[in-house]
This record gives structure tokens, C-alpha cells and sequence, in this order.
């Protein structure tokens, strides 16, 4: 946690110069794909980003996101699981009126952790699945003013490299490994510098 709030402090401080500088919190839909969907539900979460923009059409930035994604009811154990995505970004603007379309991707360190149940009276074992990963993503934002805007945007959440600390939990979620997933994002953007 120290170093989360290290590094937004670092963004915060070179973001002083007169460069434009903008700050979101973004409400997540997240939906799980491939083998995942069959172990987890849809879920929700949150995050906050820091954009820094050179010019009015590239941006780079710093997101920390959360989500929860709860058992899927048809799955023959429960499971619990906490995604935590830290990443650097780069965003490119396809126009610089109102509304701004753009592409980025996403790299970072995904803190994943969770529990398993099997059954109703079944021990729980706790485990992490922490690795790296990318997230390709598109969206718009619109600018109601030079300072507030609304952002939605769609992302790909792929995450590989993850390693299972107990034996136990591989044997069960080996099948399910493939943690990726779909998220819609909407949220709203507070805008200061210039550019």
C-alpha cells in the first residue's frame, strides 16, 4: 500500500507544471470470460486514475482499480475472488472537440486474492493468483466544460504469469486459470492545468 501511495504522490507532484492534469473515478461492470465464467459472476467495483496530457491527444496516467467478483451458482464450489489492477497507462485522443474518442492500453501488476468453499459446510482455503497483465481499451469522454467531463470506456483485462501458492487450490482451479475478463467502465473526470 506504501508504494501505491508513492507512486500516486510522484504523479501528483510532476503534475504540477502547467501541463493539463486530470483526475476520474470510474463505477466498473466486470464480466468474466472463458473458463472463469464458469466459477465466477459478474461484478462490480471501482477505480481512480491520474491522466497527464501532452498535447490535447496523448495522455499517460496511473490507475488503481478493485473488483469483486462473487460465485457463480452453477459452479461446484464457492469462490470469492478480489481483483486489484495497478497499472500505468497511455491513452491516444482520436479528435479534440467535446466529444473525444480514444484507445489505450493498460500494464500492470494485478493483486488477485480470494477464497474457496467447497459446499455449504466446506473448509475454506484462502489463496493469491497475483501476476502481470494488459488491458487494451476504448471509449470517449465527453467535456461538459474545460474542467468536468463524463468518460465511458470498454476494457480487456488479460492476466498471465500468476502462480498458485497452495498445491490444494491448484488441483482446483487449474481448469479455471484463465482469470480474464470484460469491463465496461463510466465515470466522471475533474480537469486542471492547461494545455
Amino acid at each position: 500500500m506504501k508504494k501505491i501511495f508513492l507512486l500516486m504522490t510522484m504523479v501528483l507532484i510532476f503534475a504540477t507544471s502547467k501541463a493539463q492534469v486530470n483526475v476520474g473515478a470510474n463505477f466498473i461492470f466486470a464480466f468474466p470470460n472463458g473458463n472463469f465464467g464458469d466459477i465466477a459472476s459478474p461484478a462490480i467495483g471501482g477505480d481512480i486514475d491520474i491522466n497527464y496530457f501532452f498535447g490535447d491527444k496523448f495522455s499517460l496516467g496511473v490507475e488503481v482499480q478493485f473488483v469483486n467478483f462473487a460465485n457463480n451458482s452453477d459452479a461446484i464450489f464457492d469462490v470469492d475472488m478480489q481483483v486489484i489492477p495497478i497499472s500505468l497507462k497511455a491513452e491516444y485522443y482520436l479528435s479534440d472537440t467535446k466529444l473525444r474518442p480514444f484507445v489505450g492500453l493498460g500494464v500492470g501488476y494485478y493483486l488477485v486474492e480470494g477464497d474457496i468453499h467447497l459446499g455449504t459446510q466446506g473448509t475454506g482455503l484462502q489463496f493469491n493468483l497475483d501476476g502481470f497483465g494488459v488491458s487494451p481499451r476504448f471509449g470517449f469522454v465527453y467535456d461538459f466544460t474545460n474542467t468536468s467531463a463524463v468518460v465511458f470506456n470498454m476494457q480487456y483485462n488479460v492476466m498471465f504469469g500468476q502462480e498458485y501458492e497452495i498445491q490444494a487450490v491448484k488441483d482446483l482451479l487449474d481448469p479455471f486459470t484463465e482469470t480474464n475478463y470484460f469491463s465496461l467502465l463510466a465515470g466522471y473526470r475533474f480537469t486542471f492545468g492547461s494545455n
